[in-house]
C-alpha cells in the first residue's frame, strides 16, 4: 500500500486530540477521499469518528487501506 501525505502540524494534531484522550491506537482508513478514523474506547462507551478529507491536505496520495498506527508515535512526531 501507498501512501505519500503533507499536512500542517497543528490541524492534525487538534484532529487527534480527542480520539487521543479516548484511545490509544486506532485504525486509518485511507482511500481517494481522505481519510478517515472511528475509534471506540475499551469499554465501548465513548466513540469517536473522524474524517479528514483530502482537501485538508496539502499533498495527499494513498491507495485504499487500513493502517494501525499508535497514535502516541504520532504525537511523538508532531
Amino acid at each position: 500500500m501507498a501512501f505519500k501525505a503533507t499536512i500542517e502540524a497543528d490541524v492534525l494534531r487538534d484532529a487527534l486530540g480527542p480520539i487521543s484522550a479516548l484511545v490509544d491506537e486506532c485504525k486509518w482508513r485511507l482511500g481517494e477521499s481522505g481519510l478517515s478514523i472511528t475509534a471506540v474506547d475499551a469499554a465501548n462507551v465513548g466513540m469517536c469518528d473522524l474524517t479528514l478529507s483530502k482537501r485538508a491536505f496539502d499533498q495527499f496520495d494513498a491507495d485504499e487501506g487500513v493502517l494501525g498506527i499508535p497514535l502516541e508515535r504520532v504525537e511523538e512526531v508532531l
